[in-house]
């Protein structure tokens, strides 16, 4: 639903600026997304720093304290001890499989080539051929709300009412 408001939003700026007849019709949408990025941006300098970093940094204590602020719990709580263990045994797991590079994600040992290159080839043809256009269609059809997807996807609904489907 959140993002649903987000499409429609910049539905909105898109039409309030597709008239506009100077490079302002897209530099404002573009900047007011610039905007939106500093600001999530800006949020890191307060997040706390990882427990599982921390945990593999031989700081128990200090992952400790942020996993009870994280919680909302006191440091001595239960779930602390639990999720701590958890995290350690995950880091334990990790480095008992040995030391990886991305390399490895290329070579030619069991074929881990492919996989990678499988999967980039998926994501890229998902990219080129506008899968939130196909699903958006298929939403439309299936939930009920047809008229609000039917706004926000404009363009879908429209080539595929112009191609004879329902």
């Amino acid at each position: 639903m959140i993002t649903s408001r987000r499409i429609f939003l910049s539905y909105i700026l898109d039409l309030a600026t597709h008239s506009v007849k100077n490079s302002a019709s897209w530099r404002v949408p573009v900047g007011l997304q610039l905007v939106w990025g500093l600001v999530l941006l800006s949020g890191i300098f307060f997040l706390p720093e990882s427990p599982r970093h921390l945990l593999g940094l031989g700081k128990e204590a200090e992952a400790r304290k942020v996993v009870a602020e994280l919680n909302g719990v006191p440091e001595n709580d239960p779930l602390i001890e639990e999720i701590v263990e958890e995290l350690n045994f995950g880091i334990k797991a990790e480095n008992e499989g040995g030391k990886a590079t991305w390399a490895e994600c290329f070579s030619t040992r069991n074929n881990l080539w492919k996989r990678t290159a499988n999967g980039m080839m998926l994501q890229f043809i998902q990219q080129l051929n506008g899968q939130n256009f196909y699903c958006k269609h298929t939403c439309n059809n299936t939930t009920g709300s047809h008229v609000w997807h039917e706004f926000l996807d404009y363009y879908g609904d429209t080539f595929f009412q112009s191609a004879g489907t329902e």
